[in-house]
């Protein structure tokens, strides 16, 4: 199998079996496993989700944010991680009271819970979690609850039509209208590489133009041979605070790899 990084550059992946093919109205949905990365996840034959090393990018989504708030999240939403790595992060927390997760395609879903064994399965039973099969757009828009922390971590755009919707700024301001005032707000953006950085560029100067402040960071993912962006941010002026260190176990996310992935080069800047 092949992962385009853009027009011009792909990486290949030699495949040891195929697992399972489901098809949803959205997209193909493949486990195989692969010989140096084990179970991978591909949406229209495109990798998603590499067993190996899938806990980094996870880690790297969830815990900035808790690790930076003023108060721990009691409140969660997560948008998209049709995966549900995220979603095991977050539920370590002992203090999250309430987890929603807003996931346009249930077979994702499905197919990750049943042949992925990364995501341990009594998470989908923990009484906190609830599971919402809609646009989370349109869940944004017609919800009146309050959150103290969304994560918005949609398909990379141009593969799933709806995953598109997740960097415009009428979502933005309705993601600022469900936030507590401590609240934050994090997305998983684009790849950053020195070829590569536009995009990601323009995408979190959108985001600043929606939010008080604004944090990119980075984290470099093996599988992939790229380093991912993300953007952070608050609608208060003084949102953040210093990065604590995590109470939870973890694999990658310390208060050195913060720093690391805080720290970023000159050509993001």
């Amino acid at each position: 199998i092949e992962e385009l990084v853009d027009a011009n550059e792909k990486r290949l992946y030699r495949v040891a079996k195929f697992i399972h093919r489901a098809r949803s109205k959205y997209q193909t949905i493949d486990v195989v496993s692969l010989v140096n990365h084990g179970r991978t996840l591909l949406l229209d034959g495109v990798p998603r989700v590499f067993e190996s090393d899938e806990y980094i990018y996870h880690e790297a989504l969830i815990h900035p944010l808790i690790a930076l708030s003023s108060t721990t999240p009691r409140n969660v939403l997560v948008i998209g991680d049709g995966d549900g790595g995220g979603i095991r992060e977050i539920l370590k927390y002992a203090d999250i009271e309430r987890l929603h997760w807003v996931e346009i395609d249930e077979q994702v879903v499905e197919v990750c819970r049943e042949h992925l064994g990364c995501l341990p399965r009594p998470m989908y039973d923990d009484p906190r979690l609830t599971i919402h099969i809609m646009d989370g757009v349109d869940y944004v828009r017609r919800t009146e609850e309050v959150f103290d922390a969304v994560y918005l971590s949609g398909t990379e755009i141009g593969t799933v039509e709806c995953a598109d919707r997740l960097f415009l700024g009428e979502l933005y301001d309705q993601v600022g209208r469900i936030l507590s005032d401590s609240g934050l707000v994090v997305q998983s953006m684009a790849p950053v590489t020195p070829a590569l950085v536009e995009p990601f560029a323009e995408r979190v100067s959108r985001l600043s133009q929606h939010f008080c402040e604004v944090l990119p960071y980075r984290v470099g993912l093996p599988a992939f041979g790229i380093d991912w962006g993300f953007a952070v941010a608050t609608a208060q002026a003084g949102g953040f605070v210093a990065p604590k260190v995590p109470t939870v176990d973890t694999q990658f996310y310390d208060l050195a790899a913060h720093r690391a992935m805080f720290c970023l080069p000159k050509y993001m800047s």
